[in-house]
């Protein structure tokens, strides 16, 4: 989604779309999409035909019910989508350019991807999961753990574990390491905080575990993430018009 706001009707489930949201349309699937806006909403489209693409979706998170995503640089798709227009010539040269553009795609996809709108959406319908997100996203610069969202919310613990997984799709655990992980994301991109005090405000209190943390989502050291990273900070805030589309068009026209 590059601009406004839609309503997204997947198997019964309802989503709210907003710029940065994405979603995954398996082959035939119900989805039906609504407009909250008096203007066309702009939407990149790629179809993924390759038969490894289904595992690999499947292993970064998008599963049955799991089907929304969220990215936080969306102009960076929309330049790759735009590139595959230029090689449609049916060569086996174009063709293995395709390729290459879809596992870039896929690629991007990992390492920008959170399931940040997959949970906004189960929070909207589950007020269990709701009540979790909210103790979380108050609490998680503390050291907390199961025992203590469940004693916060006057559950039983094996429960909690239990219902939370089975709706969201991920442990509890598994959840706060994804808000303190994103917190350090967003902290890394944003700011020029030391290493130490992006670990203490995203929660970690060791050093060693945020970077393990770390490193098991993005593939490397909040260090190098940082360094890589800096040339895309004025992509945070963006603004997608038919302008802009146009413009990337013609470049490749």
């Amino acid at each position: 989604m590059l601009n406004c706001e839609d309503e997204l009707f997947i198997s019964g489930m309802r989503f709210t779309l907003r710029r940065g949201d994405g979603f995954l349309s398996r082959p035939g699937s119900d989805a039906v999409q609504q407009s909250f806006s008096q203007h066309p909403c702009l939407y990149l489209w790629i179809s993924l035909v390759d038969k490894l693409s289904e595992p690999f979706l499947r292993g970064i998170g998008l599963t049955e019910g799991h089907d929304v995503f969220f990215v936080r640089y969306p102009t960076l798709f929309l330049k790759l989508v735009v590139a595959c227009l230029s090689h449609n010539s049916g060569s086996v040269t174009d063709e293995l350019e395709l390729n290459s553009i879809s596992y870039h795609f896929l690629h991007l996809l990992a390492e920008e991807m959170t399931l940040e709108s997959g949970m906004r959406a189960v929070t909207q319908s589950n007020p269990l999961i709701r009540q979790v997100k909210g103790f979380v996203l108050e609490h998680y610069k503390e050291p907390i753990k199961l025992i203590d969202v469940a004693s916060a919310l006057n559950m039983n613990r094996s429960y909690l574990s239990r219902e939370f997984h089975e709706i969201s799709g991920m442990t509890l655990k598994n959840y706060i390491d994804h808000i303190r992980i994103k917190k350090a994301t967003d902290l890394l991109l944003s700011s020029d905080v030391s290493l130490g005090e992006v670990t203490k405000r995203a929660g970690y209190r060791s050093a060693e575990v945020f970077s393990n943390s770390f490193k098991r989502v993005h593939a490397m050291s909040p260090g190098k993430y940082r360094q890589l990273h800096r040339d895309r900070l004025t992509e945070t805030d963006f603004d997608i018009d038919l302008e802009l589309l146009q413009l990337l068009l013609d470049d490749v026209s």
